[in-house]
């Protein structure tokens, strides 16, 4: 990884439709999460979830973002 670089991880309740294969569901998540890049990691968690999650969730969905930040100097 590299300093700046934004981590997400993600319950299967995001990642997973009953209704597809979850290649292709995933997928989509990846398409969108990448449209995306360069946005701060809460805004990037709050936008990507009201993208994703547009109806009442057959299962939990949690995200976490984290961004890769240089060492302080001391």
């Amino acid at each position: 990884m590299r300093v700046g670089d934004v981590v997400l991880l993600y319950t299967d309740g995001l990642g997973e439709r009953r209704d597809e294969a979850l290649v292709v569901s995933v997928a989509a998540l990846a398409e969108s999460a990448g449209r995306l890049e360069g946005m701060p990691p809460d805004e990037l968690v709050t936008t990507l979830a009201q993208r994703i999650v547009t109806d009442v969730p057959a299962d939990d969905v949690a995200l976490l973002a984290f961004q890769v930040l240089a060492p302080a100097r001391t």
